[in-house]
């Protein structure tokens, strides 16, 4: 089948149906999210349940907010990813509205970076825009300088105060 809009005569399959296999390829169907990577998924909970166990170490109350604001922060990922799969498919007619991308970074810096993390795996949501995932990263190195100038008794932040000062 030739596709008139390549205009160079090239072929070019359409609406195909692979044989024994349910899966379709169509132009006008929509997009489905590609399924969890269960190994980054897993990756994700075992490095936050990692650094919940290095937090706790230090503080147990710090770790209980942590766990509660990483819950919250991946309930806000999953919603919003349900948002935009719904304002993508379009069969509402209207939509609640996305959740804002600075509220997702403020429960970051708040202590839910962790369910951030395994939240953006799970749901494959905001990993490929590389301003949101720069910002993210950038809260997420400012989680492990803080706890590693606690581990350090304060010396980061002490040398850094006296040469600002």
């Amino acid at each position: 089948y030739c596709h008139p809009a390549n205009g160079c005569g090239k072929q070019k399959a359409a609406r195909v149906v692979l044989r024994g296999d349910e899966a379709r390829l169509s132009d006008d169907r929509p997009q489905q999210s590609p399924p969890i990577n269960i190994i980054n998924l897993l990756g994700g909970i075992v490095a936050s349940a990692a650094y919940l166990g290095a937090v706790s170490l230090l503080s147990r109350k710090l770790a209980v907010v942590y766990l509660l604001v990483s819950a919250a922060t991946f309930w806000y990922y999953r919603e919003d990813k349900r948002i935009a799969l719904k304002k993508n498919n379009k069969k509402d007619g209207g939509y609640l509205g996305r959740i804002p991308e600075n509220l997702l970074h403020k429960l970051g810096l708040f202590g839910g970076w962790p369910g951030a993390l395994v939240a953006q795996q799970a749901f494959r949501h905001k990993t490929r825009k590389l301003s949101f995932q720069l910002v993210f990263w950038g809260i997420v190195l400012l989680h492990q300088l803080f706890w590693l100038d606690s581990l350090l008794g304060g010396r980061l932040s002490a040398a850094l105060l006296q040469r600002i000062g």
